[in-house]
């Protein structure tokens, strides 16, 4: 970078020497300054992609540390596309998970430089934020999801994600923790919303979910109307909650951001738009408004209440709804049992979590013991191979073979295991080429012997043919005889014969 920022300032000092009024304010002024570390900076990204792409992961992790952590004067705004590709790679195709969750630690330096010199490129930050959304780790969802809650004013942390008040509050007020500029926000939401979405409804992990929906509460005052439209068509497959009559956590978290995310949606549609809602959701929540089990707070019955009233009067209940939501006047259930709930249902994820992740490796340590153990046999009947080939040599040449020896170490035969592990797979692969190739072949003889049948068909359809020509041939023949038998059978009997005494009298003497 220092090299490139030089390499810049002696190409401007060459250029002005011609003009000496010039060249008295070359070092002088701020921009050019700012220009020639700009020029370095993008050697520096550049540096990195080619260090990425030559599979240096620490070394490029460690300069793109250095990148993010120059000082705020010097703007990234030229880089920055290059630094969300670098993320993204480092995201989904480092080897250690280490590097690939250093995500988190960039997004928060990127952050903490601002966002008043990034509108040339959002496009490329939303990019970043919708591929780690549909990330298969739950680990970088947890992350992307973090740090968009952080961009719409969500608590980083997560600590009062869940309370009420926080969720109402997210509703009404939208008090960004950062300053981000709305249009940033709006492009955010509007490519994040269907990802964000699709984990709020279908992700595996109730943690993520949870987020995930609290996410979408604080997006619905950035939300444009395609998005609360296709959200109020889809509340039943989204929120489960909701959708159905009977839910074993319908009591928990879930339910009290399912309802904000109705409320929300609500309070920024139009009214003509409310009635996608479908009837099922509206059974349910006229059930919850109507529960007396004591353990819903009087907000969420309340909030029902006036939602159902907004079904039928339309804007005019949405002021009633927004006087409901702004009271902190609630009554609180019983914290023991809700916060032990929510510690139950926690541990039940993350039991199943853990449960999915020693499957996983279990599966993958029998796989690996099959294909050591195979190894294991291959390599034992080669060494016997290899030592009936070898019985002919001088027994020094076979000491000094350390790989025949009864002493050979434990590294060396795990290296050999390996390697007849890999020798396994190629010929599994040279198999699996054969048969395939086999596969081919039969398959053109079956078409040529289908060809074959259908020339033979051919053939006998056309000799077919000349036999019953040949016969039509014939029996014209046998009739033309027959009938020339006829004309000179009637010829011989037109003929006349001669008189007797036509024929002269011989007399004998």
């Amino acid at each position: 970078m220092y090299s490139r920022c030089l390499s810049s300032i002696v190409l401007q000092v060459q250029n002005t020497q011609e003009n000496e009024s010039e060249k008295s304010s070359v070092f002088k002024t701020v921009d050019w300054f700012l220009v020639h570390w700009r020029i370095g900076l993008e050697a520096l990204a550049e540096v990195i992609m080619k260090l990425q792409e030559s599979h240096c992961w620490e070394v490029a992790s460690l300069m793109l540390d250095c990148l993010l952590g120059v000082p705020c004067c010097f703007p990234l705004d030229n880089v920055i596309n290059i630094i969300c590709s670098v993320i993204k790679s480092f995201s989904c195709c480092a080897p250690k998970i280490s590097w690939r969750l250093k995500s988190d630690k960039w997004f928060s330096m990127l952050f903490a430089r601002g966002f008043h010199n990034l509108h040339e490129s959002d496009g490329h930050l939303a990019d970043l934020f919708v591929t780690l959304l549909g990330h298969p780790e739950p680990e970088q969802r947890f992350v992307v999801l973090q740090h968009l809650g952080r961009l719409v004013g969500q608590d980083m942390h997560g600590e009062a994600v869940l309370q009420s008040n926080t969720i109402i509050f997210k509703l009404l007020s939208a008090d960004l923790v950062l300053s981000v500029p709305e249009s940033f926000l709006s492009l955010v939401v509007s490519s994040t919303w269907d990802q964000v979405v699709l984990l709020a409804s279908s992700d595996s992990l109730l943690p993520l979910k949870i987020r995930a929906l609290a996410l979408l509460v604080a997006y619905m005052p950035y939300a444009g109307r395609q998005q609360l439209q296709s959200f109020l068509a889809a509340a039943d497959s989204v929120l489960h909650v909701l959708g159905k009559v009977t839910h074993p956590t319908c009591e928990g978290p879930l339910l009290r951001l399912s309802l904000a995310l109705i409320a929300g949606a609500c309070l920024y549609s139009p009214a003509e738009d409310i009635s996608l809602i479908s009837q099922d959701i509206w059974r349910n929540i006229e059930t919850i408004g109507l529960s007396r089990t004591g353990k819903l707070g009087g907000l969420e019955k309340n909030a029902c209440e006036v939602l159902c009233r907004l079904r039928n009067e339309g804007d005019e209940a949405k002021e009633n709804l927004k006087e409901v939501l702004s009271t902190n006047s609630t009554k609180q259930v019983d914290p023991d049992f809700g916060s032990t709930r929510e510690s139950i249902l926690q541990v039940l994820a993350n039991l199943t979590s853990v449960q999915s992740c020693f499957d996983m490796f279990s599966k993958k340590i029998d796989q690996e013991a099959m294909e050591l153990e195979e190894a294991e046999m291959e390599l034992e009947i080669l060494q016997k191979e290899h030592a009936v080939q070898e019985s002919s040599k001088d027994s020094k040449e076979d000491r000094n073979n350390p790989w025949i020896t009864a002493s050979v170490k434990e590294d060396n035969r795990l290296q050999e295991i390996k390697d007849r592990i890999r020798s396994l797979q190629k010929k599994v692969l040279i198999r699996r080429t054969r048969q395939k190739y086999l596969e081919e072949a039969a398959i053109r003889e079956e078409e040529l012997r289908r060809e074959l049948d259908r020339e033979k068909a051919a053939e006998a359809e056309k000799e077919i043919e000349r036999q019953r020509l040949l016969e039509l041939e014939c029996a014209k023949t046998r009739e033309l005889r027959h009938n020339l038998d006829m004309e000179k059978e009637r010829q011989t009997q037109a003929r006349p014969f001669p008189c007797p005494n036509s024929f002269p009298m011989w007399r004998f003497n």
